[in-house]
């Protein structure tokens, strides 16, 4: 599951995105073309960041 988020709640995606036995999750910017299309999890404006988590 990839969550995505603006820069104002991009704290909040690592920490949705982290778990007690995975590994730590790949976490990237994303492109303007991109960012247009994808909105925040938590407040759906355009987003900015892609978080992926990672499992072991």
């Amino acid at each position: 599951m990839e969550i995505y988020c603006c820069e104002e709640h991009v704290n909040e995606g690592l920490e949705e995105s982290l778990s007690d036995e995975g590994l730590p999750p790949k976490f990237e910017r994303i492109s303007m073309e991109k960012s247009s299309l994808q909105k925040c999890f938590i407040c759906h404006s355009e987003a900015y960041y892609k978080i992926t988590p990672m499992t072991s």
